[in-house]
């Protein structure tokens, strides 16, 4: 690639987008990523002009944007995509880009929007033939801390996967694994399976993601060697990147192996950068850090301030596990959680919230049918039960309704 001629033509924003990202891989983050950025918000901000561009909308969200901690690019250029194969009607591809989505939305933190998405795929694959999603379904799991369900994906796909040499599926599914395990504090086997997850290539974006959840496993295990590869990963990609995203990354996964004395100062930086993105469960992670910190140097007071913030934040995007191991250190800190109310979310379905938030957005009854591959009866059916549930009479009570049932973003 870096060796072909260039063209007579002047290139275009696709054109720049691959060469950017060839000469990224080849060249290293040092060399290369200011390069990609640049090609990559040129492209962003590039309409698009055919179908054919939707390979490269597929190059720049499964590869570049997460794996230059570009949150902003992943949200636009994955959004972006899943309307347009939708709008296109090409079937084949909705599956892909609605994954696309769950993996923004975990880190963002609506696991509610993520099992929407989820059950879109599952609707397609019905349709059209095909096996259910298990990269998002054993992604989910994880950041919900349901140990059975990622026990049962990994057992029905990891086998085959490894027979037709399935490094992606292997790859995700460890680091899953790593964060299913940090939320249940079962660090021993976080730093296992993060350290597998991590010695994929750096392409595999997951591998990048794992590196965290090596440090934090590595030094509640006391083992800062294991956790000092990985730091000096994530410190090269922070260097080279810059973004809010892999600077908070790289400062909460610093403060775990510092000294007392500079602890403090680079856990809030982590949360200030984390702060100012969208990216919830990164910040709700890190607030839970520092309060664990602040607890064991014996700051209870300063400690309960971020402990219930990861608290409240985690329970209320149902991060079950570590809500629950906030919920442990504020007791140990002499305080009790905030008792948990009960809220409507927890009522509906994926398919019922789903399908509540299309009609919210103005879609009719077919329109929806369509959009879901289900029958009109269905939708209606499924509405009876929303409205049912929340105590609604019209669509008009709707927009009201799931917004006061869902987790406001930072």
């Amino acid at each position: 690639m870096r060796t072909t001629p260039p063209s007579a033509d002047p290139p275009s924003a696709t054109d720049e987008l691959l060469d950017a990202a060839a000469f990224l891989i080849d060249a290293g983050w040092a060399t290369g990523a200011d390069r990609a950025q640049r090609a990559l918000a040129a492209f962003c901000a590039a309409p698009v002009a055919s179908e054919d561009d939707l390979h490269w909308l597929l190059l720049a969200t499964r590869m570049l944007a997460p794996y230059l901690w570009d949150d902003d690019a992943w949200d636009t250029i994955s959004r972006r995509i899943l309307e347009r194969v939708r709008d296109a009607g090409i079937l084949a591809l909705v599956p892909m880009a609605a994954a696309l989505r769950v993996g923004w939305e975990l880190f963002a933190g609506d696991l509610d929007a993520a099992s929407a998405h989820v059950v879109e795929q599952d609707a397609v694959h019905e349709a059209i033939g095909g096996d259910r999603s298990p990269g998002s379904r054993i992604a989910l799991a994880a950041y919900r801390g349901r140990e059975a369900e990622v026990d049962q994906l990994d057992e029905a796909n990891t086998p085959d996967a490894v027979a037709r040499g399935d490094g992606p599926w292997v790859a995700l599914l460890y680091w899953s694994r790593a964060v299913l395990f940090n939320g249940l504090g079962r660090y021993d086997e976080a730093l296992t399976a993060a350290g597998v997850a991590a010695a994929y290539p750096p392409d595999l974006y997951v591998s990048n993601w794992a590196l965290s959840e090596l440090v934090e496993a590595a030094a509640r295990c006391g083992r800062p060697d294991a956790a000092a590869t990985a730091l000096e990963r994530l410190a090269e990609m922070a260097r080279a990147c810059g973004t809010d995203w892999i600077l908070g990354v790289e400062a909460r996964a610093r403060a775990l192996l510092a000294d007392p004395a500079h602890a403090d100062e680079l856990h809030r930086l982590a949360i200030a950068h984390l702060g100012r993105t969208p990216l919830r469960t990164e910040l709700a992670r890190a607030h839970l850090l520092c309060g664990e910190w602040l607890r064991r140097e014996g700051r209870r007071i300063d400690a309960r301030e971020h402990l219930h913030a990861a608290h409240d934040m985690l329970t209320a995007m149902g991060m079950e596990a570590f809500a629950e191991r906030a919920q442990k250190e504020l007791a140990a800190s002499g305080e009790r959680a905030r008792k948990r109310t009960e809220q409507t979310r927890d009522d509906l379905t994926a398919q019922e919230r789903q399908i509540a938030q299309l009609a919210r957005d103005g879609l009719t009854n077919p329109e929806i049918a369509a959009r879901l591959f289900l029958s009109p009866r269905t939708v209606e059916w499924h509405l009876g039960k929303v409205f049912v549930k929340l105590g609604l009479r019209s669509r008009h009570e709707l927009a009201d309704a799931l917004s006061a049932a869902e987790p406001t973003r930072s």
